[in-house]
């Protein structure tokens, strides 16, 4: 019986090989470092449509213009995605600006929490931002037809992978930044999933015609395929995210932010559908660990990881970033995989991109002349060791 429950499970949980051959994967030779040849998985991809759905000032809780936000729906052969530009000001633009760029947490939508800390980011920095949803993150049909449309979204569902989002959002941060007139060099966001795919977005982003200079990820999570013996550790993580979630909460209502996670989630069916189908399964699949080797030996960036997020495996992540000397990885011992919406982790990274901004502008757009000591707030020292254990901490960094 115990066989074929775990034959099931594989069943349901494939490798990142056959994910990719289910999505029409071309597997490319692809140089990631001079002599690091990596097999990468290119998928036919096209914009079939776009629609603006919204188009508004983004003015600040002061009362201050900085540019406009818009909402779009954007088709990727035929599957809809929810995406929004922020674009700043005229007058707030120079010429030695990024684009901030972010998909979603697992569950989520490009509203509440994905929101809040974009306006935030562009508040702060005033650099432009690009936000894209998962698949079937649209909203836009009548009731009843997404009722009606959950079977064929499942089946496209069968076709996702985490190589084929990232792959997707560096196809729509493209377009969007055509559209908008927008920097081309991109710093990458992330939390929970979307951190999982800005690792696998460098092996696209040269197809795209764009260039990442820095990552800043929290609560990376399953670097290694998820096994039926691993259950019991699901259900610990469970467990542990839940009684982390409410903390969180708590302190959220107490500092009076609570109502910033409104609109994080969806009821729309097919969005639950798909991300119980396609995003969960490829989040199991393994292909997390899979993808930090496509990031190059000289990307700059930042992990941070929760001890308490048995999902995390900070171990793992760790040593997979040996050799990348200018990543930064920060293990938080009491942090659990709900602590990646504390107030305190919103706040270091504000403080992180606005440093960022500052010495890109400052270093007229040189990264090798910028602080990144400063800005990481932790000398990189990956072959030593790149766990920093914070004593004390207060469930975020």
């Amino acid at each position: 019986m115990k066989d074929i429950a775990r034959q099931t499970f594989d069943h349901l949980f494939p490798s990142p090989e056959e994910l990719w051959q289910r999505g029409g994967a071309i597997m490319l030779d692809t140089v990631i470092d001079e002599g690091h040849i990596e097999q990468v998985p290119f998928f036919d991809l096209e914009i079939t449509k776009v629609r603006t759905l919204d188009d508004e000032p983004f003015i600040t809780k002061r009362g201050r213009k900085l540019g406009r936000s818009v909402l779009h729906r954007i088709d990727v052969n035929g599957v809809d995605h929810l995406a929004r530009a922020f674009v700043p000001a005229d007058e707030l633009r120079t010429d030695h600006d990024f684009t901030i760029t972010s998909g979603t947490a697992w569950m989520t939508t490009i509203d509440g929490y994905a929101l809040d800390r974009s306006r935030k980011l562009v508040a702060d920095t005033h650099m432009p931002l690009l936000q894209v949803g998962p698949p079937h993150s649209s909203h836009a049909l009548p009731r009843p037809l997404e009722l009606l449309r959950v079977p064929r979204t499942i089946r496209e569902a069968n076709e996702t992978s985490l190589a084929r989002t990232a792959q997707t959002e560096q196809l729509v941060f493209a377009a969007l930044s055509s559209m908008y007139d927008l920097p081309r060099t991109q710093v990458a966001i992330g939390d929970s999933r979307d951190s999982n795919t800005t690792a696998g977005q460098y092996a696209y982003m040269k197809h795209y015609e764009s260039d990442i200079i820095a990552f800043d990820n929290k609560g990376r999570c399953a670097p290694e395929k998820v096994n039926f013996e691993n259950l019991p550790e699901f259900a610990n993580w469970l467990a542990d995210t839940t009684i982390g979630g409410v903390a969180v909460s708590l302190c959220l209502a107490k500092q009076g932010q609570l109502a910033s996670l409104r609109g994080s989630a969806s009821l729309n069916p097919n969005f639950i559908a798909s991300s119980l189908t396609g995003t969960m399964r490829a989040l199991a699949s393994g292909e997390t660990r899979r993808m930090l080797d496509w990031v190059p030996k000289d990307a700059r960036g930042i992990d941070i990881l929760y001890g308490r997020d048995d999902l995390s495996h900070p171990d793992i992540i760790t040593e997979a970033w040996q050799g990348h000397p200018n990543v930064v990885v920060k293990v938080v011992p009491n942090g659990t995989h709900a602590s990646l919406l504390h107030p305190l982790a919103h706040a270091g990274r504000r403080k992180r991109m606005v440093h960022r901004a500052e010495q890109f502008r400052s270093n007229h757009g040189d990264t090798a002349a910028m602080d990144w000591e400063l800005i990481h707030g932790v000398v990189p020292a990956p072959q030593q060791s790149q766990t920093l254990a914070i004593k004390n901490p207060p469930q975020a960094v």
